[in-house]
């Protein structure tokens, strides 16, 4: 499906490859949120 403005994107399995693991304000954007969540828990 089209993603909309508002929607959440989720990468699982991603690794290394988060936006922890990227630099900071490629392109001049500001930092994505990003999340660890385990089962029902976020970490």
């Amino acid at each position: 499906p089209r993603s909309e403005v508002g929607d959440l994107i989720v990468i699982f399995r991603a690794g290394a490859y988060g936006a922890s693991a990227s630099p900071q304000s490629f392109l001049g954007h500001p930092p994505p949120i990003e999340l660890t969540i385990d089962g029902d828990e976020i970490l």
